[in-house]
């Protein structure tokens, strides 16, 4: 299921890319990326403001820099945020010819531990382990970062598992492929007619135990019961998404409401273990979040790479020995492009729109 959705997003956007006839931002070995789609990831970015603030202090603290996001106006991006942003991409495109190029593509398994990988990303902003940033994204957004890590994840060879098994122990609850949910809704009227919330409270605080003792089966003692996959519980909202991922099996919360109480129990989750897709992913992410440039894997693609950026963006820069490769920014001008800082900037929602 997982593998299928990520391949409809992936067809989707290349099918607007076929029709899109705005100048082109880069192109990477002969493949396009146009400027309406790097507009529009700056502006996803936007939405999904707690991830950005994460991406943004973790490339500050690994450059020793401010990079400041916004522009010099309303609606505009700094010409630094937004070369980052198109290495990003660069980045992306990279990895899917490689991964094209294998004639393989990610286990559904890749898919649900890259989710909890850009959860953990989120950098638990707003939530115990990030995932409220994640529900601030569009949909599509959150397809396209998911598609890059399991791409990035599927060409690594894993490092030793003891080196990983702390940083695994410690997001065990992001690496699942389902997770199964019992709830139920308590309200005993009291004397006036309203909410008696003792009553409620005590008659909740039992429902919760017995559903706790009921373990997999809590189906059977009342409330509605629903598994989601990792994808389909990422689309709920983030209330009811860190209560889940913060809930051990068989453990259960219980939640004021306007009627009363709520119960929340989480009956089953199928954790992903340490081997296989888990380790290819966290070695990804010790890369990502810590150290770039010992990505060996990215650096030898970034090398033979054949990228040319539209010179209003910046210029291309491949790798060295002391920093990975990356789109250096120009300094702002009149005619620095959408999206930027920069006289033009102001149509940045007009391209968008169109």
């Amino acid at each position: 299921m997982r593998a299928t959705t990520v391949a409809v997003g992936v067809l989707a956007a290349a099918a607007l890319s076929a029709c899109d006839a705005s100048p082109y931002a880069a192109s990477v070995n002969g493949s396009t990326i146009k400027q309406a789609a790097l507009n529009t990831e700056l502006r996803w970015a936007t939405i999904a403001s707690d991830f950005t603030t994460t991406l943004v202090g973790n490339y500050n603290s690994l450059n020793n820099v401010a990079l400041a996001v916004h522009g010099d106006s309303s609606n505009t991006y700094s010409t630094e945020w937004t070369a980052y942003t198109l290495s990003q991409i660069v980045q992306g495109r990279l990895v899917r010819q490689a991964v094209a190029a294998r004639g393989g593509a990610p286990s559904s398994d890749l898919y649900s531990a890259a989710l909890g990988g850009i959860e953990i990303e989120s950098g638990g902003v707003t939530g115990p382990k990030g995932n409220g940033g994640v529900t601030q994204m569009t949909p599509s957004y959150l397809v396209n970062l998911t598609q890059r890590l399991a791409d990035h994840a599927y060409l690594e060879t894993p490092a030793s598992l003891s080196a990983l098994q702390g940083f695994y122990t410690h997001y065990l609850a992001n690496f699942y492929s389902q997770v199964c949910v019992t709830q139920a809704s308590v309200s005993v009227q009291g004397a006036n007619g309203g909410v008696d919330y003792t009553q409620s409270q005590t008659q909740a605080a039992t429902v919760a135990q017995r559903m706790a003792n009921a373990g997999p089966n809590a189906s059977g003692v009342g409330g509605a019961s629903s598994c989601y996959t990792h994808e389909q519980l990422d689309a709920q909202a983030p209330s009811f998404i860190n209560t889940v991922v913060a809930l051990a099996p068989s453990h259960a919360s219980i939640q004021k409401t306007n009627y009363g109480y709520q119960v929340i129990d989480v009956s089953s989750r199928a954790n992903l273990p340490l081997a296989g897709p888990v380790a290819q992913l966290l070695t990804t992410l010790v890369y990502d979040l810590q150290s770039p440039g010992s990505d060996t894997v990215l650096l030898r693609l970034e090398a033979k790479a054949n990228v040319r950026v539209n010179p209003a963006y910046g210029t291309w820069r491949p790798p060295t020995s002391a920093a990975p490769a990356q789109v250096v920014a120009p300094a702002a001008s009149p005619t620095t492009p959408v999206g930027s800082s920069g006289a033009l900037a102001s149509s940045l929602g007009a391209t968008l729109g169109s």
